[in-house]
């Protein structure tokens, strides 16, 4: 008897030219034997094609019409094809697809302010110590020109994890430090400080007797 091939894989998923997929994603098709024989599926998947225009090997399955490839790469462009063989190693190979996978989602970094501490006090031309951190889940400690610092009245007072000022203007500053991650996603941070006018000394004047007067005893 004339022993058939193997069905030709078809009906992908994902489907051919399909974006945003995620990363875990699991390769299907459908396939099958026509004279019900086992049948092993060869997948081949890469982001680049061999020489034969061909997706490189990465494993096989028996009888099953579904593979896990494991964790993908985000934004990647794949190729990836099915090769059916039977028990008599007939063959049929299914066509080239292709599939996008998702962009990784990008989290926004945190910012903390450790000094001054919300509701601090300061005389004005005083000595006020900034100390504060970013930190960001894909890029890790954030630093120098990632930090940035503002006063509501005085704009840009700083940048980095630490530095002092004694100009801040007298009144009541609301601080905030924004981290900022290289996809430039955004946190802030803020505290509540007030500067105080300075104690300006009082002023004393002579009015009687006049600087140099001359008086006689007794007078």
């Amino acid at each position: 008897l004339h022993d058939a091939l193997p069905i030709s894989p078809r009906n992908p998923s994902p489907r051919d030219n399909a974006a945003n997929q995620s990363i875990d994603v699991s390769l299907s098709w459908q396939g099958g034997d026509q004279d019900g024989d086992d049948i092993i599926y060869h997948v081949f998947l890469s982001e680049t094609l061999d020489g034969n225009g061909r997706p490189y090997y990465i494993g096989q399955i028996k009888n099953s019409t579904a593979y896990d490839p494991g964790p993908l790469t985000h934004g990647t462009h794949y190729y990836w094809q099915i090769l059916a063989v039977d028990e008599k190693n007939d063959d049929a190979l299914g066509p080239l697809w292709e599939f996008t996978t998702e962009t990784e989602a990008n989290t926004k970094p945190t910012a903390a302010i450790s000094r001054p501490s919300n509701g601090s006090t300061y005389d004005e031309g005083q000595t006020i110590s900034f100390r504060g951190s970013g930190s960001d889940p894909e890029d890790g400690t954030l630093s120098g020109s990632r930090l940035v610092w503002r006063s509501s009245r005085d704009g840009q007072i700083g940048t980095g994890v630490s530095f002092t000022r004694t100009n801040l203007s007298v009144g009541t500053h609301a601080i905030t430090l924004t981290a900022t991650d290289s996809k430039g996603a955004t946190g802030t941070d803020s505290v509540s400080i007030s500067v105080n006018a300075g104690n300006t000394p009082p002023t004393a004047a002579i009015s009687r007797p006049s600087n140099g007067s001359t008086y006689d005893e007794g007078q």
